[in-house]
């Protein structure tokens, strides 16, 4: 995904999907929450895979990512993502929707400041 904007809380930001196929998609994200190494949180509407559809009268579920020391490693990192409330019947042809959403994860997970 290409974001448009830096994650300050209260910000909204565009990010345009670059999985081929599906480039002619836009998520909204409404920045909530942003703590250096350890939290980060947004709202959005998940899996807008209707282009022309207005998702601005829709509920929005917040994404929380919260990173902290993995218990059993030396200096290992444990990513722990949260959305809530699941909207029922919006994962449709979505892509990344549901188990697929962390297909293939694994190794370290990097955390790169925004373009300036």
């Amino acid at each position: 995904m290409k974001l448009n904007g830096r994650f300050t809380p209260g910000a909204t930001v565009l990010g345009q999907v670059t999985e081929p196929g599906y480039e002619h998609l836009t998520a909204e994200m409404k920045i909530e929450r942003v703590e250096p190494e350890t939290h980060f949180s947004y709202r959005w509407h998940p899996y807008p895979n209707e282009p022309k559809r207005d998702y601005s009268s829709e509920p929005m579920t917040l994404v929380e990512l919260q990173l902290t020391d993995a218990k059993g490693t030396d200096g290992g990192t444990e990513l722990t993502i949260i959305e809530s409330p699941a909207l029922p019947g919006r994962c449709l042809g979505a892509v990344g929707c549901g188990d697929r959403a962390v297909e293939g994860v694994g190794g370290a997970v990097a955390i790169a400041p925004p373009p300036a």
